[in-house]
């Protein structure tokens, strides 16, 4: 499923490389998140089963809980939902295997909230000025160096601070 960005390239400096530092942020930021964070979607997701009555949903925004689904039949028994995305089963436990629950719901805030966006271009910006990734470059005479990389593996490109503005949405804490 196609989500929408968190930032376009409307969002950056005027460059025919806008689009793809775009979609390469939002990629950094949402794998580091660990979910999309924003827009609402609605999303079915497996999940492992086991002995807690409790389940983790992979989001910090959920605002409705649809289908629930055990060894593919649909539960007849009473759940809640926390809108920081726990699922809870009563009277029992959520299966015995892995990959034995399905659960549809909707979830993620409804706008990309300002702080994610300003990591997200952070992140881009920096792209467009390093897009090969360098951590530094010189020629006689002129001597340059990076702060962070710009591109290589997801979670290399994001700044302590950038870090630090993420934390609240990460699934699993903060940094």
């Amino acid at each position: 499923m196609a989500v929408a960005p968190l930032i376009t390239a409307a969002d950056l400096p005027d460059s025919d490389e806008a689009d793809d530092a775009a979609v390469e942020a939002t990629a950094v930021v949402r794998n580091y998140c660990h979910w999309h964070v924003a827009p609402s979607i609605t999303e079915t997701v497996t999940l492992n089963g086991g002995p807690s009555a409790v389940l983790e949903l992979p989001s910090l925004h959920v605002t409705a809980v649809g289908a629930v689904l055990v060894d593919g039949v649909a539960i007849t028994f009473d759940y809640e939902w926390l809108p920081c995305g726990l699922l809870r089963a009563y009277p029992w436990a959520w299966g015995s295997t892995w990959r034995s629950v399905q659960v549809t719901f909707t979830h993620g805030l409804p706008d990309v909230p300002d702080d994610v966006r300003v990591a997200a271009k952070s992140v881009a910006r920096r792209r467009l000025v390093n897009p090969r990734g360098l951590r530094s470059e010189s020629m006689p005479g002129y001597s340059r160096v990076f702060a962070v990389p710009a591109t290589g593996e997801l979670g290399s490109a994001l700044s302590d601070v950038e870090r630090e503005i993420l934390g609240p949405y990460r699934l699993g804490g903060g940094p």
